[in-house]
């Protein structure tokens, strides 16, 4: 797979805010600031399923022994009678502020409806997000490429989104042995994969996150 939409790269937010007294000016850019960073991974996520969609992605189910279930896959769409006022033809080539200013498409996420669930993290919705991008790029089905990658997407690709590197057991402390080690880079790759997924397949529907 060759997907076009990119890592999303670390960003540094600055809200700009109608002048009020400190004390409100703080609390509001606070939640500005979280909210339009929600909506800003809103807007990626759907342009990850938009491409998704154009070239007939469809996320494989596999049994308990891991072989894939042919048929019992789900297809990736976005439901376009949920995204109505989204210019969705456009949204591909746009850059988030531009989309997000034009037309008012801001008040889409107050006006419209549009609201994200729970107490959605930034972070981990980031890390999610790119480690899907960077897996299904460079998985090439043979074993031992794909656990190098596993390895580099955790130790240097999205090193600063995991909060450390999985080198000893979580649960015993014990120090894993080199093969042991490979494997919870590819577990720790592979939930956050489907977790993506998940994600992806919730948004179509017009929900985020999952």
């Amino acid at each position: 797979m060759n997907l076009k939409t990119t890592p999303i790269p670390t960003k540094n937010w600055k809200i700009t805010t109608d002048p009020v007294s400190e004390r409100d000016l703080e609390r509001k850019e606070s939640k500005q600031r979280v909210d339009r960073r929600i909506y800003y991974l809103w807007f990626h996520y759907l342009k990850l399923c938009l491409e998704l969609e154009c070239i007939g992605h469809v996320f494989e189910k596999k049994s308990s022994g891991g072989k894939i279930i042919n048929g019992e896959g789900e297809s990736v769409k976005v439901n376009r009678d949920v995204y109505v006022g989204w210019d969705l033809e456009k949204i591909r080539r746009m850059k988030f502020n531009d989309w997000y200013f034009e037309d008012n498409k801001c008040d889409l996420f107050n006006e419209g409806g549009f609201k994200y669930s729970g107490r959605p993290q930034y972070h981990s919705l980031v890390k999610k997000f790119n480690v899907f991008i960077e897996y299904m790029n460079g998985k090439s089905g043979n074993y031992d490429s794909d656990m190098d990658l596993c390895e580099r997407i955790i130790r240097i690709y999205q090193k600063e989104r995991f909060e450390r590197l999985l080198r000893t057991d979580s649960t015993t402390g014990i120090k894993l042995k080199r093969g042991e080690q490979e494997l919870d880079f590819k577990r720790t790759v592979i939930r956050n994969v489907k977790d993506c997924e998940r994600i992806i397949l919730s948004l179509c529907e017009g929900r985020f996150p999952k």
